[in-house]
Parts: structure tokens; C-alpha cells; sequence
């Protein structure tokens, strides 16, 4: 299978810097572009289903600018190694990024995994989990290495 646009989704934590890393290391051998996501969670907008106000302007104001800014610290990292764009989207994380590698005929997803272990992620579930679980195309999940070698299991 060849790769020739990967989806990097991107939230800022250092796992999501290794998935940059990552990704360029591919798409320089592959020739691949890559394309940026960051998702702004709907329920930080005060979105809720079934809610009837409008989220608050300043509030989407800086998530909008705060994700700006992690899209144009990886458009940099890029500069002159690969094709890259950018690209913003508003949504549940894992259904956003799943539908935006569709519409934006990716080959792969890239993204990095918080680790969250134990009790926690069984209750909750994470957006790299419900990614690799729904996505119709590779998903490669990158993840920071711990110091100790190992997780920790704790809560």
C-alpha cells in the first residue's frame, strides 16, 4: 500500500509532537504530503447536545487560536522537509478525525496516545482507541516513551 497523504491529527500534548516527528520521517522516504488536524472538541465550545445557547465567541475565539498556533508550530517543523497544509475542524475528536481522513482521501492516520491505562481508559475510552477502532484507512498510534521504560498502571 503506498502512502500518499497522511492525516496527522495534532492536540498539543507531547505525544502529538512525536507523531509530527514520526510522520515526517515517512513522508520524506514515501514522498508522502502531510496534512495537519486539529479538532476543537465541540463540548469545550459548550456545545452539548441538546443545549440551546450558542457557545461563547471568546471561548471558540481562543481554542480556535490556540489550535492555530499548534498547526503553524508543525507547518514550521515541515518547511522545506515536505508538502504540508493545515486544517481546523470542530467536533467529537475521534468522529472528527475519522471523517476528515475520509473527505480528505488520506492513506493514514498519525496520532499520538495520551497512555491512558487502568480503570480510567475503560471508562472513558480514548480518541486514539475509538480511531484505530472506526477508521477505514492504517492508523499509526505514536506514543511518548516513559523514562522508567514502562507505564505506569495507576490511576
Amino acid at each position: 500500500m503506498a502512502f500518499k497523504n497522511i492525516l496527522v491529527a495534532l492536540d498539543g500534548s507531547k505525544e502529538s509532537d512525536k507523531a509530527i516527528e514520526v510522520a515526517l520521517e515517512l513522508a520524506q522516504k514515501l514522498g508522502a504530503k502531510i496534512i495537519f488536524l486539529h479538532v476543537i472538541n465541540v463540548p469545550e465550545l459548550g456545545q452539548v447536545p441538546g443545549a440551546s445557547e450558542k457557545p461563547d465567541k471568546a471561548i471558540r475565539d481562543r481554542l480556535i487560536e490556540a489550535g492555530k498556533k499548534i498547526l503553524e508550530k508543525a507547518v514550521q517543523r515541515t518547511r522545506g522537509k515536505a508538502v504540508a497544509s493545515e486544517k481546523i475542524s470542530f467536533g467529537y475528536p475521534a468522529d472528527t478525525i475519522v471523517r476528515e481522513a475520509s473527505a480528505l482521501n488520506t492513506d493514514l492516520i498519525v496520532m499520538g496516545s495520551r497512555g491512558t491505562t487502568g480503570i480510567r481508559r475503560v471508562m472513558i475510552g480514548s480518541t486514539a482507541e475509538k480511531v484505530l477502532r472506526w477508521s477505514t484507512v492504517p492508523v499509526l498510534i505514536v506514543k511518548e516513551p516513559s523514562r522508567a521504560g514502562i507505564e505506569d498502571s495507576s490511576l
